[in-house]
């Protein structure tokens, strides 16, 4: 499953055997590119004992890196025969470009030098598939794919060791709009982004859940979202109505009827989040394809122009995200 945030996290863990008090040091080298406000990066690392409480723990809340040059970052800790063991990696909060090389996790030795564990550091295509090494996350829950964000591994300046960049995007390419369509398409995204992080933890539950025959269920809200926004498109993009196939497969959805009570239960909110993103992200394309003058054009089946009917839409999926707060709320 696609989740939704403004940070990413990736870690690697290790297990040490020690019978003394020695010292631990992680460091790394970073820079960032384009961030946007309040957007920053981080190393952390988090020692955890065999009894399962936090021996130390060190995030860079109060000294994030936000420089375009490159900076070194050690942070240390220490380690003694209630080890278990110490999770490590790369923090990335809200969006722009967050560069990280030169890993490095050094264990102090008997005699006070302190020496190199293997951090697999070439492989970073590991967070794309969660493999053993580095992973996605804080080492807390499983692994996650977030929307936001994408990784890449480079060379620089021909150098034999590879840099990971992580690029945090919030919104899509500006270029890809026109100026008027793309400020639309930012308050269309932003909505989309608070129902998608309200929901996507859900269970099967929670998504049936119905308090009284006069309200419909999160699932059942979910999917007539889905559906607007798909009749939307067919009134805008291709002025026109539901086909015959289409309202078979939407009205009930669009009206919120018994039908839809009956359909749409026991689905997962991956289910729901799936057809929701697959409605959204045609929706995205077909914007690329018009011009600012088109939002002022009205529909042959509307009263409103397309700037109104998407204004609409943006409106209706923040009225039903109230209705979801409201239900969780009387859920617990």
């Amino acid at each position: 499953m696609i989740y939704s945030q403004n940070w990413y996290a990736f870690y690697n863990s290790i297990h040490i055997e020690t019978k003394k008090n020695v010292t631990i040091r992680f460091s790394a080298t970073i820079k960032t590119e384009n961030l946007v406000s309040n957007s920053q990066a981080a190393l952390w690392i988090r020692i955890e004992n065999k009894n399962a409480e936090i021996g130390y723990f060190d995030n860079m809340s109060n000294r994030p890196i936000t420089s375009s040059e490159w900076t070194k970052i050690s942070l240390s800790g220490n380690i003694d025969e209630n080890f278990n063991y110490i999770f490590f990696g790369g923090l990335c909060n809200n969006y722009g470009n967050f560069h990280f090389k030169d890993f490095r996790l050094e264990v102090e030795s008997n005699n006070g030098e302190f020496y190199n564990i293997d951090l697999n550091n070439l492989n970073y295509n590991l967070l794309e598939n969660n493999a053993n090494g580095w992973k996605q996350g804080i080492g807390s829950e499983p692994s996650k794919l977030i929307e936001e964000y994408s990784i890449l591994a480079y060379k620089e300046n021909k150098s034999l060791d590879s840099c990971l960049l992580i690029s945090g995007r919030e919104y899509p390419e500006p270029t890809d709009y026109s100026s008027r369509i793309y400020l639309l398409i930012r308050s269309l995204e932003k909505v989309s982004k608070k129902m998608i992080r309200n929901v996507q933890n859900s269970s099967i539950e929670e998504l049936d859940f119905i308090p009284n025959l006069n309200i419909n269920s999160i699932g059942n809200i979910l999917i007539h979202i889905t559906s607007v926004e798909f009749y939307y498109q067919r009134l805008t993009f291709e002025n026109r109505l539901l086909d015959e196939k289409e309202s078979r497969q939407w009205f009930s959805a669009i009206k919120m009827d018994e039908n839809c009570r009956k359909q749409f239960k026991n689905y997962s909110i991956e289910y729901y989040l799936n057809e929701y993103r697959k409605v959204r992200k045609h929706t995205l394309d077909l914007f690329k394809s018009k011009e600012d003058t088109w939002l002022d054009l009205i529909p042959s089946n509307s009263q409103e122009d397309n700037y109104s009917c998407w204004l609409h839409v943006m409106e209706h999926q923040s009225y039903h995200l109230g209705q979801i707060v409201q239900l969780f709320k009387i859920k617990k």
